[in-house]
């Protein structure tokens, strides 16, 4: 079966084939993950380690190798509500992060 398009009707088709496509690439990927992406290289050769326990930010704190989204609000919440982090071991106290967690991440903090 041979179906005639048009030259018009041949670019509509090429344009919703591609745009059917990047849909299903964002789709797969999740919107913020897709921006995380666009974004992350740049951020990482900005930030400088150790960062200070008490002052890093979100988008610094999932930059470290073992902390992603959760664990980076986690952080945030503790230092919120126990009004900041008086030592490194502190850390700890925060859900999830304890054992080789911990050990791994220490050395990118500081106070």
């Amino acid at each position: 079966m041979k179906i005639n398009l048009s030259k018009e009707g041949k670019y509509l088709l090429s344009f919703l084939a591609f745009s059917f496509l990047v849909y299903l690439i964002i789709s797969f990927i999740g919107v913020e993950g897709f921006k995380y992406s666009l974004i992350s290289d740049r951020v990482k050769s900005e930030i400088v380690f150790p960062l200070d326990l008490n002052s890093a930010s979100y988008s610094e704190l999932i930059q470290i190798p073992g902390i992603g989204p959760s664990y980076a609000q986690r952080i945030i919440e503790y230092r919120y509500n126990s009004g900041g982090f008086g030592s490194i071991e502190e850390l700890k106290n925060v859900k999830g992060i304890a054992g080789k967690r911990f050990i791994k991440i220490k050395p990118y903090f500081k106070l």
